[in-house]
């Protein structure tokens, strides 16, 4: 049912893109719309699993609004932290006096800490990256320019570790789970579920989960990601969804897994989804590059990049965009072993 214009929003409530009424009412209460503005229209805000984030256009502007759940908005079925949202809201504060990071993320219109709500300025005329997974070709100026973000961010001062949002536990758990755990458990379910997307996907998890050396080097760098010295402040999901460009200009969007932590993490999953994407190499080889430049460690890197591929094509967070023939992901499979164990 929508709620009156003028009704009270009331406590624990969740938005909905189907009411513009209710978001007016919100909106509106918050100051974050004039008495006179309208709604236009609504529509969801991007492919994003996680949370409920709908584009707004009003009479005067475009917004994008953003709720965390307690729960993943595609899956359902899957708890998570609520207060990933705030911690979002946390790292955009931060970095908004460096205008090489700031300079590349949509504006902070405002944060709603009890509804976990964050209003930000849409990013008109840009489109996320994920094109470069069906066919399309990712410009090295994009990719110059996604180098220099991460190399400004992650010479931020990282201070103290167990202040917001450079301590994201939960998020971290819940990313670490599905990132090196769960993909590496073959049950029934897991068989059923791989076969559905490509027949015989789940014969080659098997034969890679059942290879001790691999599971052992996984969980290694689990403990890496999840413990490793607050050397920076990493964005934490750092791949073609959340960017967005705009012909040669880039804006970075959300960084609600941001943790302090290893930087190397931000490049190996860079690294992992242009893999994935089949891009040339020679690109993958400019973001190791560059990582070199900062003094990262490069075992690290592949690594970190090794774990993403795989958990891209066996996990549950598959990439809707990405069509590959079983040869195409036993290749990938195998690279992701390579890049795991050193090689």
């Amino acid at each position: 049912m929508s709620s009156a214009p003028d009704a009270p929003i009331q406590d624990g409530f969740f938005l909905r893109v189907d009411d513009p009424d209710q978001l007016t009412t919100y909106l509106r209460q918050r100051g974050w719309m004039a008495p006179g503005e309208a709604i236009q229209a609504l529509s969801p805000a991007g492919d994003g699993n996680m949370n409920c984030t709908i584009r707004v256009v009003t009479s005067a502007r475009r917004l994008v609004v953003k709720q965390g759940r307690p729960w993943v908005e595609r899956y359902p079925s899957i708890p998570a932290p609520a207060g990933r949202t705030l911690v979002e809201a946390a790292f955009y504060e931060t970095v908004a006096a460096v205008p090489a990071v700031a300079g590349r993320m949509p504006a902070l219109v405002g944060v709603d800490r009890e509804h976990r709500v964050l209003v930000m300025d849409d990013c008109v005329g840009f489109a996320d990256v994920t094109g470069v997974y069906s066919g399309g070709t990712l410009d090295p100026a994009v990719l110059d320019t996604l180098l220099a973000y991460l190399a400004a961010l992650h010479r931020l001062p990282v201070g103290d570790p167990a202040v917001i949002p450079f301590s994201n536990e939960p998020m971290q758990a819940l990313n670490h789970a599905y990132i090196f755990a769960l993909p590496l458990v073959c049950d029934a379910d897991a068989s059923l579920r791989l076969d559905g997307i490509t027949p015989g996907l789940s014969r080659l998890a098997e034969r890679l989960s059942a290879e001790a050396v691999y599971s052992d080097a996984v969980a290694r760098l689990g403990q890496r990601y999840l413990h490793g010295a607050p050397r920076a402040l990493v964005h934490g999901d750092f791949f073609p969804g959340s960017w967005l460009a705009r012909d040669r200009d880039v804006v970075v969007i959300d960084p609600e897994f941001c943790f302090a932590g290893a930087p190397e993490f931000d490049y190996g999953v860079m690294a992992a989804h242009l893999m994935l994407a089949g891009q040339d190499d020679e690109l993958v080889r400019r973001i190791t590059g560059a990582a070199l430049a900062q003094g990262l460690e490069a075992d690290l890197v592949a690594g970190f990049a090794g774990v993403e591929v795989m958990r891209r094509l066996i996990g549950v967070a598959q990439l809707p965009k990405l069509s590959l023939p079983l040869a195409a992901k036993a290749a990938l499979l195998d690279r992701s072993r390579r890049l795991v164990l050193g090689n």
